[in-house]
């Protein structure tokens, strides 16, 4: 049974788009496409909270994505947390 997920992102006044997750079954891969536009050019990190409920900002949405309770490790690390899905670079 597939899963998937929407995240509508809305930044700053400039920065919006929306990423989409999808897992064809349970031991598969997710595959996380998408598009962000109106970042500042350089390295920006993605991570996912728990809660897509984001009225008070990191609070209500809860701890970040952690199921192996993993610890947090740095973006270089093969053991770290789950939710440091991408380091993604903006170009201009």
């Amino acid at each position: 049974m597939s899963v998937k997920a929407v995240c509508v992102l809305k930044g700053s006044e400039k920065t919006t788009g929306t990423v989409y997750f999808t897992q064809a079954g349970p031991n598969q891969p997710v595959v996380v496409t998408g598009e962000i536009t109106g970042l500042e050019q350089g390295l920006h990190g993605f991570h996912v909270h728990e809660f897509g409920d984001n009225t008070n900002g990191c609070t209500s949405a809860g701890p970040h994505f952690n199921p192996l309770g993993k610890e947090h490790g740095a973006p270089t690390d093969t053991d770290r947390l789950v939710h440091k899905l991408v380091c993604t670079y903006a170009h201009l």
